[in-house]
């Protein structure tokens, strides 16, 4: 009869190395991500493809220091809140700037 390889003698560290690829592949890495300091760019081929997308990470890990958004497209048509639940020390500011003259961005209201 074939025991359980966490049973057997000498692989100990089996189950440990086990347990902590797991938690990595299941993205609960994530949830040790920094707070957001420096210059990030949105749309095609930026660090995050939406203004969503970028305020929600800004919402979930607050900042360190001075944040810049720089708009890559030529338009965008979200909806969303900037509502930064993780506390931070200082005072820091989170600029959205166009990077081409023609950049739309839609205001609800």
């Amino acid at each position: 009869m074939m025991r359980p390889f966490y049973r057997m003698p000498g692989n100990r560290h089996v189950l440990t190395v086990l347990a902590v690829c797991a938690i990595f592949a299941l993205g609960v890495s994530t949830a040790f991500t920094a707070p957001l300091n420096g210059t990030y760019t949105i749309g095609s081929g930026g660090n995050y493809t939406t203004i969503k997308a970028a305020v929600d990470a800004l919402n979930a890990n607050g900042v360190s220091g001075n944040v810049l958004f720089k708009l890559l497209d030529a338009t965008y048509n979200e909806t969303t809140y900037i509502d930064i639940t993780k506390p931070t020390s200082g005072s820091y500011t989170v600029t959205f700037k166009p990077t081409k003259t023609n950049t739309v961005v839609k205001v609800p209201g």
